[in-house]
């Protein structure tokens, strides 16, 4: 396990897979470094990792903007709140906003999503409680639970009429 005073983490090589939740809440560390063997990763396993910054050794991974992406950056699996403090900047190749991927991320103010995603995962921006203002363009065919738990700064939100929206994206949430 891991030491309290540890900021970098350098996951050892041979490890295969990040299970999810397993740096959950970690809000000290300030940098994991992914070795080449890492073949898979769950849902964003640094969900509330607020000072956290990805250094990446895997052909499986990218790291763009300092943002945790897939090999061919279609979808998103981590925005850390470090990385938000800066605003965002998602790569237009992007076509899935992974679960929980910006969950905690309280640096998140407003986002502009580009227009090839077609889907904002569950619990995707859960946690966010400073994000005011975000654009959902008509592409985006689904909207999963839970994608805006706790947004508790988004009062306004266009979701386009073909959008699918589940029945608790927006719970605990002000937007309309």
């Amino acid at each position: 396990s891991m030491g309290m005073n540890n900021k970098i983490f350098a996951l050892a090589q041979g490890v295969r897979k990040i299970g999810r939740n397993s740096f959950w809440n970690c809000r000290k560390l300030e940098k994991l470094i992914i070795p080449a063997s890492v073949r898979e990763i769950g849902y964003n396993p640094f969900a509330n990792c607020m000072k956290l910054e990805f250094e990446n050794h895997s052909d499986k991974f990218s790291v763009e903007n300092g943002l945790l992406l897939d090999r061919d950056k279609k979808q998103l699996i981590c925005c850390t709140s470090k990385v938000a403090q800066h605003g965002v900047q998602l790569p237009s190749s992007l076509i899935n906003i992974g679960r929980n991927a910006f969950t905690g991320c309280e640096s998140l103010i407003e986002l502009n999503i580009p227009e090839e995603v077609q889907q904002i995962s569950r619990g995707a921006f859960s946690g966010c409680i400073n994000l005011a203002k975000i654009t959902i363009p008509k592409t985006v065919k689904r909207i999963e639970g839970w994608a805006f738990n706790g947004c508790l700064k988004l009062k306004q939100i266009r979701i386009s009429k073909e959008t699918t929206v589940a029945t608790t994206a927006l719970n605990n949430c002000n937007a309309e």
